[in-house]
């Protein structure tokens, strides 16, 4: 069930998106995402909530939440699961819209999303937080009113996204790459989904033009400090580059901000001060009108030194990086091959003991296509597949 609006719906039964079964038949693999939920409270049903199961026949198994946006007003339930129940929520946005939190999952009551978290391992992929309790920051929540049968949905005006300042805009989950999952390819009001991390949360992906177009972002380990690069392809109108930097992927504080330098251009920072374990950074990128744009976050962690080699940005548009961690001085040959075979182009250089970041050269103006980037350090020799796309 993928790209619905669900407005005060359930002023009967239980709410806006409920699951139950009869006995002798199961539930199994159903797959709940890109959808926006908006309930109030309905005197016809003061138990109403914005998603629930019904507790009648256990069986219900597998069922995921990606991706969604549940608002609720006046202390209704986001969430209503009995006990004997459960399902899987990853990537969705959680709006109490003034009210107190209030998710109430397998007879707890949950206050926040970080409790509710913590208790079941929901809102949690790959030992990484998901999930968000924020204004997602909609246009006309609550008065989407009836289209009517027959009738275009293109004419609803509400339930839209409304700048890219949301916590909606791009942060969705890939769920072609994580699930196998076909995300299909328009939003309710049939604007094409750019697909990937790109698309949107909930039923409408934002339609913007927005100030910079963002080639890459990419972190790597440089010696005891880190170093953050991004390059653009277009920057419009821009204000400022604003680097925002977490010890725990939650809380970010600003490290810098950045004076764009014109399209087609190339950034490094490098920061000293990181923490041990994992270290966050994500660009904020604000236009001279105040619409700012984020960035997908990056998350580095620098080990001990060894001999592990790494190679991005991959595609790549005008140059080729090679972080190589070495645990001692020497020299290491980098040859690039097309796709035949045939040697592009060499180049030698020196290592140094710990984190080096080497930029291979002259790949600009190579045709797009596939390339193999062949490392050799210490008569040890690695191979990198590595495709090279146009800039338009």
């Amino acid at each position: 069930m993928r790209y619905n609006i669900s407005e005060n719906d359930g002023v009967r039964n239980e709410g806006g998106i409920g699951l139950f079964k009869g006995p002798g038949t199961t539930m199994n693999g159903a797959f709940i995402y890109n959808n926006t939920i908006y309930i109030s409270p309905q005197v016809s049903n003061p138990g109403i909530s914005g998603m629930y199961m019904l507790n009648w026949n256990t069986g219900i198994d597998n069922v995921n939440f990606y991706n969604n946006i549940f608002i609720t007003t006046g202390g209704v339930p986001l969430i209503n699961i009995p006990v004997g129940y459960s399902a899987n929520f990853t990537g969705n946005i959680y709006w109490t819209s003034g009210s107190p939190f209030l998710i109430k999952y397998q007879g707890i009551n949950y206050a926040s999303l970080n409790a509710w978290r913590a208790a079941t391992a929901n809102e949690v992929m790959g030992g990484s937080n998901t999930g968000n309790n924020s204004d997602p920051l909609l246009s006309n929540e609550g008065a989407g009113g009836t289209i009517g049968f027959g009738n275009s949905l293109m004419s609803l005006n509400a339930y839209k996204i409304q700048s890219v300042s949301s916590p909606a805009y791009h942060t969705a989950l890939d769920l072609s790459s994580l699930f196998a999952i076909n995300p299909g390819v328009t939003d309710l009001w049939t604007t094409i989904l750019p697909g990937g991390n790109a698309d949107d949360l909930g039923a409408n992906q934002l339609s913007a033009i927005l100030p910079v177009k963002l080639l890459d972002f990419h972190g790597s380990c440089s010696g005891l400090e880190q170093e953050i690069t991004w390059s653009t392809a277009e920057e419009s109108e821009m204000k400022s580059f604003g680097l925002m930097y977490s010890g725990d992927g939650i809380s970010f504080r600003k490290l810098a901000d950045i004076r764009p330098r014109g399209s087609h251009s190339e950034y490094i920072y490098v920061n000293a001060i990181t923490t041990p374990g994992n270290n966050y950074y994500q660009l904020t990128m604000t236009d001279l009108d105040g619409a700012v744009m984020n960035s997908p976050v990056v998350s580095i962690k620098c080990e001990a030194p060894s001999q592990k080699i790494n190679v991005w940005p991959n595609p790549f548009i005008r140059y080729i990086s090679v972080s190589l961690e070495s645990t001692s001085p020497g020299p290491v040959s980098m040859v690039l091959f097309d796709a035949m075979g045939k040697i592009i182009s060499k180049q030698q250089g020196q290592v140094l003991k710990g984190n080096n970041r080497v930029v291979f050269d002259g790949t600009e103006n190579l045709p797009a296509g596939n390339y193999y980037l062949q490392v050799i350090r210490q008569d040890k020799a690695e191979h990198f597949k590595l495709l090279k796309v146009s800039e338009y």
